[in-house]
């Protein structure tokens, strides 16, 4: 054992030597045959195992091709000679060199794996459009006939001309919180409410009471229930049956159904 760690360090020693003062193979291969005669003549027990001396002259060669290819310092070289062991032709760290290898083509497999394009993903269904309800504003308190409209606290006479001769015109003292006089004109299917205000006549109620009549937005009696929410929407008042659309405080229309269907449309001023 002790000749095999002095044949060692002698060996090192030596490769040591020859590594730092050639830098290239060629003067490194011319001066290793001269030493290894050397330590033939040096050492004794070692040199009369054969498979043994083969196996150091193939470590050196070993050392040898590696400093050729720069892919080691000379000083990690005399390194690696000093610590290699030798076991009946077998070189120890050899197997770990592959293995190091091998371990660094996986890694970069992984690597290569893991910077792969990923997978596309399904396109996102567009969302279905919920239907919109309808809306209700000022401009719904309008009432439209032949060219002439009509709203709630504006004259009466334009609207009254349009619509003809009424079939009955009734005269009441007022039950209006204004205690002035109250005038009706009845035609086929509306009713026009209006007071009197010395010589003017001011709307407060027009009662739609016959499909024959619509408001501007289309609805008319006979309608159902859920004709009112598509068209004006669901920002009502619900008193029983009947909706009630306000445009201010005083001011509203005013649907009355039944079973389900609209019997009446009133735009309506509190006066």
């Amino acid at each position: 054992m002790k000749s095999r760690i002095i044949t060692l360090l002698l060996l090192a020693a030596i490769s040591s030597s020859a590594i730092t003062s050639c830098g290239t193979v060629e003067n490194i291969g011319t001066s290793s045959a001269p030493d290894i005669g050397l330590e033939s003549s040096i050492i004794d027990e070692s040199l009369e195992q054969a498979s043994e001396t083969t196996t150091l002259t193939d470590v050196s060669s070993t050392t040898t091709s590696n400093t050729s290819s720069g892919s080691e310092s000379t000083t990690d070289k005399t390194s690696q000679t000093q610590t290699t062991t030798v076991t009946g032709g077998y070189v120890a760290g050899a197997e770990n060199k592959t293995g190091s290898s091998s371990s660094s083509s996986s890694s970069s497999a992984a690597q290569q794996n893991a910077t792969a394009a990923p997978a596309t993903e399904a396109p996102t269904a567009a969302p279905t459009t919920a239907a919109v309800s309808g809306s209700f504003s000022h401009d719904d308190m309008f009432f439209l006939y032949g060219g002439s409209q009509a709203t709630v606290l504006a004259d009466a006479s334009g609207i009254v001309s349009a619509l003809g001769t009424p079939s009955d015109v009734r005269e009441a003292d007022s039950c209006l919180n204004n205690g002035l006089p109250q005038k009706i004109y009845s035609f086929s299917g509306v009713d026009i409410y209006a007071y009197v205000d010395g010589d003017r006549e001011i709307i407060n109620l027009i009662e739609l009471t016959s499909s024959a009549y619509s408001t501007p937005k289309g609805l008319s009696v006979g309608m159902s229930e859920s004709d009112i929410t598509k068209i004006y929407g669901t920002g009502y008042e619900k008193y029983g049956n009947d909706y009630c659309y306000y445009d201010s405080s005083d001011t509203y229309l005013y649907i009355t159904t039944s079973g389900g269907t609209i019997v009446s449309i009133e735009y309506c001023a509190d006066v």
